[in-house]
């Protein structure tokens, strides 16, 4: 099964924890990830990756699994699958998708009945959603409470969805970055995620995670529809990572 061989990778989810932790201990946390091709038995690295995107990579046929980190505190620890995640698995972009953290990992697997699974989607979303793209688009326009709907949808669709230990504490989260100035930035600071000002100096950074994942927790690994007919190797699929807009961006900003 994909999702065991995946799962029992243990070189690959340590190594892009390691990646994301070691990004995090430079004031920028950012996701990694790989792609497996399991009719290649490749482990592909991605394309490219900036500050708020990775470019990971598919394959032309057969299975497609993706390893893909989420940076902030419990993304690192104990993470889940967010919704745009669950899409790409739903609609088929991808077969597995899993998220590793150094306590736990969170899988969902692709359904065997795709038209149910979709349906059920659909439903506990509240929204006429056709594909992975449009899931992405309506976190983007607001159209529904994405934390909220991600919560209906795991419930809906808990036969997809496994969680497994991974016991990773040797390579635990970095401690968390001071930010230059913060002791004397008074009122003045504003989290990045909300632009909302805080009455009082944040101790942290981290201290924006949950306004950020309340307004922002959006794909960690958005991958484009799948082509067919292709004849290439792979294709860059894009991840602008939505998570990291949720995390990354629990840096505090000051005037």
């Amino acid at each position: 099964m994909l999702a065991d061989y995946m799962m029992g990778r243990d070189d690959i989810m340590r190594a892009i924890l390691s990646e994301t932790i070691e990004s995090s201990r430079d004031g920028a946390p950012s996701e990694s990830g790989r792609t497996y091709c399991e009719a290649w038995g490749s482990v592909l690295p991605p394309a490219d990756s900036g500050p708020s995107s990775i470019q990971l990579q598919t394959c032309l046929s057969g299975a497609v699994g993706v390893w893909h980190t989420h940076p902030g505190n419990r993304g690192l620890t104990d993470p889940i699958n967010s919704l745009p995640d669950m899409a790409n698995v739903v609609f088929g972009s991808v077969d597995v998708s899993i998220v590793p953290g150094t306590e736990n990992a969170d899988i969902v697997v692709g359904p065997e009945d795709p038209s149910a699974a979709r349906e059920a989607f659909r439903q506990a979303v509240g929204a006429d959603l056709r594909s992975a793209k449009d899931v992405r688009d309506a976190i983007t326009a607001r159209r529904f409470d994405q934390v909220t709907s991600r919560e209906r949808a795991r419930e809906a669709l808990s036969g997809l969805i496994v969680q497994g230990k991974t016991g990773y504490s040797d390579i635990g989260p970095a401690q968390e970055p001071m930010v230059a100035n913060q002791h004397a930035a008074g009122d003045q600071a504003v989290c990045a995620c909300s632009t909302k000002p805080k009455a009082t100096t944040p101790t942290y950074p981290s201290e924006c995670l949950e306004e950020a994942d309340k307004e922002f927790e959006a794909a960690a690994s958005n991958v484009s529809e799948r082509i067919d007919n292709l004849n290439i190797g792979s294709i860059a699929i894009s991840a602008a990572v939505g998570n990291v807009v949720g995390e990354v961006v629990n840096r505090v900003l000051f005037d």
